[in-house]
């Protein structure tokens, strides 16, 4: 299930260059069911030691100019969010359509429409852009004992291997399904520049991640799990949210 917001705005509507969190929670603070805000914010769902918070959200879009401090955004904008979780979908649309107005970093925002959009149909093949970049990472130990993050880059087939698994581990803990032995792949369409490369800073720890056009091959259903709660880590984080663009047996909204 996927929503699509519009904010609407009188003066320029200013976000710092890393305002991920700043969506995030926003993002939270519109849940007026408390049983669902809890759940999502301080539990989630369980597979082994790791939790998953079932959603996804994009970067804001529109139209925007950049100065030393961060995004003057021009109204409106837009953002998107997702989930394959029923009560979070449902209790923030509602929340939403009963407000006028909510706040975010600091300024108050008008609600302007909230769109329940149509899911798309997934093929064996299926081309995305990301509406908010994609990140994978390992955490590995270093001779004397130091934690550390690698981040990898799009072009390694490590990328693609890491975000595979890390769908079935979805599958498995938010749709209780086994799709080990599922096939699956992602690769960007055309020349990755290092321009597609963003650099952001959240909670202060660096995150690297991949904006860009990702042709996905493979199982139908993951696809459709990558679709609904994102690819990669990070995704309650405001990474990895992809929108359809084709698919060889599916069409679009």
């Amino acid at each position: 299930m996927r929503l699509r917001i519009q904010f609407a705005f009188r003066d320029p509507l200013f976000l710092p260059q890393s305002y991920q969190r700043a969506l995030q929670g926003m993002i939270y603070s519109a849940i007026d069911d408390e049983k669902v805000r809890f759940f999502l914010h301080e539990e989630g769902f369980l597979w082994k030691k790791r939790r998953f918070k079932p959603f996804v959200f994009s970067w804001m879009q529109g139209s925007f100019r950049m100065n030393s401090k961060g995004f003057l955004f021009d109204s409106p904008v837009h953002l998107y969010i997702s989930s394959c979780w029923e009560p979070f979908i449902q209790a923030l649309s509602h929340s939403l359509l009963n407000r006028s107005c909510i706040v975010l970093h600091h300024q108050p925002v008008t609600i302007d429409e909230v769109d329940m959009l149509e899911e798309p149909e997934f093929g064996t093949e299926t081309v995305v852009k990301t509406l908010s970049p994609v990140t994978m990472y390992s955490t590995l130990q270093t001779a004397e004992g130091r934690k550390v993050t690698h981040y990898y880059d799009v072009r390694e087939k490590a990328f693609s291997d890491l975000i595979h698994k890390n769908l079935v581990k979805k599958a498995q803990t938010l749709y209780n399904l086994d799709l080990n032995q599922s096939s699956f792949s992602i690769e960007p369409v055309g020349k990755v520049k290092p321009t597609q490369q963003k650099r952001i800073y959240y909670k202060g720890f660096l995150i690297k991640a991949w904006h860009g056009t990702f042709r996905m091959r493979g199982d139908p259903t993951l696809q459709k799990v990558a679709y609904q709660v994102g690819a990669g880590g990070k995704n309650a984080q405001g990474f990895g949210m992809l929108d359809f663009v084709s698919s060889d047996g599916g069409t679009g909204e």
